[in-house]
């Protein structure tokens, strides 16, 4: 009892100990629920930009299928392959999603026949992308389409690949 100043230090200390104790849970809170929102948003972002990704060739497969449908029963199968490709392409046309339907519609297609005998094509569609924004995030891919088309006696084999490389060697 006779230093009654150290146990004024001592209150003071604990006193500022538990106000900053109790300003960082504060901050804590505050800081982790700003972050889980700004995270759902680029989650569902992530999220819609793998579901286009995948969308994209599994449209292109499609497409592809019902032009040759249309092809076989018509005679002239690449003549008729290429311009039924163009109706559906114009038909199922979605911009917001990838301009695969335009590269379609306004270029020339590039059915090129690997195998006389089976029935084999390959079919390249030329600086596909794959689009996505929401507010002030954007996602975007480019990619060319290649899709190796394949006769085995009574079904049709298609197999779609993206290809990062730009080529010329279709040009």
């Amino acid at each position: 009892m006779l230093n009654r100043r150290g146990h004024l230090a001592t209150t003071m200390m604990f006193f500022f100990t538990l106000i900053l104790i109790v300003s960082a849970l504060f901050s804590f809170s505050n800081f982790n629920s700003e972050v889980g929102e700004k995270q759902e948003v680029l989650n569902n972002l992530i999220f819609e930009f793998n579901f286009r990704q995948k969308f994209v060739p599994i449209v292109f497969e499609e497409m592809i299928r019902e032009a040759i449908e249309q092809a076989e029963r018509d005679g002239n199968f690449e003549e008729v392959f290429k311009s039924s490709l163009k109706e559906i392409a114009e038909r199922r046309r979605d911009p917001e999603i990838s301009n695969l339907f335009a590269e379609l519609i306004e270029k020339e297609i590039n059915l090129e026949k690997l195998d006389d005998e089976n029935g084999k094509y390959k079919l390249l569609v030329k600086d596909v992308f794959v689009k996505f924004s929401e507010g002030k995030n954007e996602m975007n891919e480019e990619f060319n389409l290649v899709a190796e088309i394949e006769k085995k006696e009574d079904f049709w084999k298609i197999k779609i690949d993206k290809d990062f490389e730009i080529d010329d060697e279709f040009d």
